[in-house]
């Protein structure tokens, strides 16, 4: 069943290619998931699939819709973060094209849960600015990956646990929220960031870009009056430290951005 909350729910469509494959149809015993070039995992079996809500945010709405599905959660973590931990994630709500997720738990119970809600959103309004950044034609486009949030209606208290679709590849940590710039220094997580700042007219930049190629996820926002986006929003600071490290590329050039310390000789993505 679907669930309409908070306003009237629209259906999203999908417009990215997909980086996260359809998983074999599930079948009976031990089910394992490709995690890596020849890395299988064993996530577990049909009988422990369990019922889940999922809740996933209408950024033109401003709305959350719920949805019942069916999961099959790893009862290991895969890794380990300073405030989170991180588990593979099967969704079985349709047995013969089950699709792969990362299912995320904070180590502390006492956690707000309002910082989940956040997050999604966080993530949901970045795709916007994505898609925006897209229709400008450049030389790569980029996708943030649809997060949503999961809540474990059949286990005591009923936690919630942050999913996203897993991620093959490589993953890389492009910028932070604070000016770091991971040392390739790749064109595009940088011209989208600049972007974001002007098609907001300075009112918000997406920043702490990391992902697989250009799919990212777990982004942070700055507002320029600091507010609301959690403690990781730096506010105008926060804007004026990406500029202190920020080098327009060739990608800048091509989406007609200001200059700003542009790079010699440039022409990668």
């Amino acid at each position: 069943y679907q669930r309409r909350v908070h306003g009237h729910h629209k259906q999203q469509q999908q417009h990215q290619p997909k980086n996260n494959p359809i998983s074999p149809p599930v079948t009976k015993g031990p089910i394992k998931l490709e995690v890596g070039p020849n890395t299988v995992r064993s996530i577990g079996s049909m009988d422990q699939a369990e019922s889940v809500i999922m809740m996933k945010y209408d950024n033109e709405t401003k709305g959350w819709c719920e949805t019942q599905a069916r999961v099959i959660v790893s009862p290991f973590p895969f890794q380990e973060g300073n405030l989170r931990v991180a588990f593979h994630c099967l969704d079985v709500t349709i047995s013969n094209s089950p699709q792969h997720f990362v299912a995320k738990m904070a180590k502390d119970p006492k956690e707000d849960v309002s910082i989940y809600y956040l997050d999604v959103q966080m993530q949901s309004l970045a795709k916007v600015y994505a898609e925006k950044f897209n229709a400008r034609n450049p030389p790569k486009k980029v996708y943030f990956v649809e997060a949503s949030i999961m809540k474990m209606i059949n286990r005591p208290g009923q936690p919630i646990m942050a999913v996203e679709p897993y991620l093959h590849g490589k993953y890389v940590k492009h910028t932070n929220n604070n000016g770091w710039i991971e040392k390739a220094d790749r064109n595009t997580p940088q011209a989208f960031s600049h972007f974001t700042y002007c098609y907001s007219k300075g009112q918000l930049m997406v920043v702490d870009i990391q992902g697989v190629d250009d799919y990212y996820t777990d982004p942070q926002l700055h507002s320029i009056d600091g507010k609301g986006w959690g403690l990781g929003n730096l506010g105008k600071l926060g804007m004026l430290r990406f500029f202190e490290t920020h080098r327009c590329n060739a990608v800048c050039q091509h989406l007609q951005l200001p200059p700003h310390q542009p790079k010699s000789m440039d022409q990668g993505t």
